[in-house]
């Protein structure tokens, strides 16, 4: 059995998204699932607490690799409309670029997330409007699952892995 208290009770309510206060979560080993959502909850609990200033809206949270000092820098970046996070994202687009130049394993136009009515949408694979195309070589995987995601609904504390980066979604 596995027992989780969470006494930062603002980053455990940001995950449900509702009030959650004093709440404990007991899970039993037959619930695998419920393993694994908890294991995302930790994973996003413990990246959204080393922010040192919260996101003002949705975002993508991300950690940098390690400095020379050995720590990890924890940062974010706000999605907008749509963010195109990548290598060497196309600065001709009109939306919030995220580059990741140091990510070998990255595509140049790796994966967008677009705000679509209220819900925001995580794409790869999908053409842009220009004719420059998201389809990225290694794939975009959501909350560890193995299968590469061309198309996702995102929800609060997805995890979202692209090349050797792991990404968070925070809806704001």
């Amino acid at each position: 059995m596995k027992d989780l208290n969470y006494e930062d009770s603002a980053a455990f309510e940001l995950f449900l998204e509702q009030s959650m206060v004093g709440t404990k979560i007991t899970l039993s080993p037959q619930e695998p699932e419920a393993e694994r959502i908890l294991d995302r909850i930790e994973l996003f609990t413990q990246v959204y607490l080393s922010l040192s200033e919260k996101p003002s809206g949705s975002a993508l949270i991300y950690r940098l690799p390690k400095s020379s000092s050995g720590d990890w820098g924890t940062s974010y970046c706000l999605i907008g409309d749509e963010l195109v996070v990548g290598r060497k994202p196309d600065p001709t687009r009109n939306a919030n670029l995220l580059a990741m130049p140091r990510s070998d394993a990255m595509s140049a136009n790796h994966f967008r997330v677009v705000k679509t009515g209220d819900d925001y949408v995580l794409c790869d694979d999908l053409p842009s409007g220009d004719g420059k195309g998201f389809g990225s070589t290694n794939g975009t995987l959501v909350n560890t699952d193995t299968s590469r995601k061309s198309y996702h609904v995102l929800t609060q504390g997805d995890i979202i892995e692209a090349g050797k980066m792991v990404f968070y979604f925070v809806r704001g």
